[in-house]
């Protein structure tokens, strides 16, 4: 009986590792091993497979993140965005209710030139949340992110652009101790 377990357990894992490596995005790669899928210039937010834990995006050649683009991501936990020429805004709702996320990277975007109050919203194990290099001229309102999470660091570094800091910009980030 116990061998008949091992061998059902066996052809379970393998069937879903040849799904997971069947389903990789066009023009992405995928590791299954880490559930980590890499995307290099889409044109469109890929359909991820919803065990994917890690997304990195890099050149795409999107004009906006959209609203609830990684919505089908129950498991998420590091969106990385880098190195992008035509990336200028994301939309209402672009990381919202994600439950999971703890690390949000965006680096490189020289062209992002707007972010919607709401872009993050609801994102209450948001550990960290980096925008680098980018081409901000005003301080992103980052009031809806409402971690929970002890230590939250908030990394806004090398936007050279950047001319006003409205007033209460860190308000609603953290509801525990914020890093810069």
């Amino acid at each position: 009986m116990k061998s008949d377990l091992n061998v059902l357990f066996f052809i379970v894992c393998t069937v879903e590792v040849s799904l997971l490596q069947e389903y990789c995005p066009t023009g992405c790669q995928c590791d299954w091993d880490i559930y980590s899928v890499s995307c290099f210039g889409a044109e469109v937010i890929p359909l991820f497979h919803s065990s994917t834990q890690e997304v990195w995006m890099v050149g795409t050649q999107l004009s906006s993140i959209p609203e609830n683009a990684f919505s089908n991501l129950a498991n998420i936990s590091h969106i990385y965005i880098s190195d992008d020429d035509t990336l200028k805004y994301l939309e209402k709702h672009s990381f919202h209710n994600l439950s999971r996320v703890s690390h949000i990277q965006l680096t490189g975007i020289k062209t992002l030139s707007h972010i919607d109050q709401e872009a993050f919203k609801d994102l209450p194990n948001l550990k960290y949340l980096g925008i680098t290099n980018t081409g901000l001229t005003s301080f992103p309102g980052l009031q809806y992110i409402q971690s929970s999470q002890d230590d939250f660091i908030l990394e806004i570094v090398e936007n050279v652009f950047i001319q006003v800091i409205p007033a209460n910009s860190f308000t609603g980030i953290s509801e525990n101790t914020l890093t810069m």
